[in-house]
């Protein structure tokens, strides 16, 4: 598969610009800068659930975090992942030297989940499942020599506890979880 074919696998939907008029196709080094991923279709999942998810995030509704000063410009941009290995082995590290984010939110999709699910951790091996291309990294493993687990910076379950007590108004619960399975999510996430 020639590069740009691998690259149409990979799409910007949209880079949003909060409070500037300045447009770019990279990181704002005077802002804040988000990067929301979601997936591509794969196996019975004809339209993945993770992007339409991502799709539906108006950047207008982020609201603004209190630490940092108005004005200040949000950048926020929302990609597309196809569900294969070397994609994302590619493509992660360059999205991430590209727009350089101060946050990343990858969302997945579970058929098993009830409640958003925050993940904790990420793994670095056990990848036996086949992806989009039937292929599975090299020694099922994400980074060789990597750590076998790397945890988030962030308490989940804080995280977790505030968004169940907004459920009271939005309807919506939260579940904490260790471990986001071994496929593209949990591979991204340790990527």
């Amino acid at each position: 598969m020639g590069s740009s074919e691998t690259e149409a696998k990979l799409e910007v939907i949209q880079k949003f610009e909060k409070s500037t008029t300045k447009s770019s196709d990279t990181a704002d080094e005077e802002g804040i800068n988000i990067l929301i991923t979601g997936f591509g279709p794969f196996r019975d999942h004809v339209v993945n659930a993770s992007w339409e998810a991502v799709k539906l995030i108006n950047p207008d509704g982020i609201p603004w975090p209190p630490n940092i000063p108005r004005g200040t410009p949000l950048n926020v941009t929302f990609c597309q992942l196809e569900v294969a290995y070397t994609t994302v082995n590619t493509h992660v590290p360059d999205l991430w030297a590209k727009n350089k984010p101060h946050l990343t939110v990858h969302v997945g999709v579970s058929g098993i989940a009830k409640a958003i699910t925050l993940e904790q951790y990420a793994h670095n091996g056990g990848y036996c499942s086949p992806d989009v291309r039937e292929c599975v990294p090299d020694n099922n493993m994400c980074v060789k020599g990597g750590y076998e687990l790397l945890q988030s910076g962030f308490n989940m379950a804080d995280i977790v506890n505030k968004l169940n007590i907004a459920s009271q108004t939005t309807g919506v619960r939260a579940e904490l979880s260790h471990d986001p399975g071994r496929f593209l999510c949990d591979f991204t996430y340790y990527r």
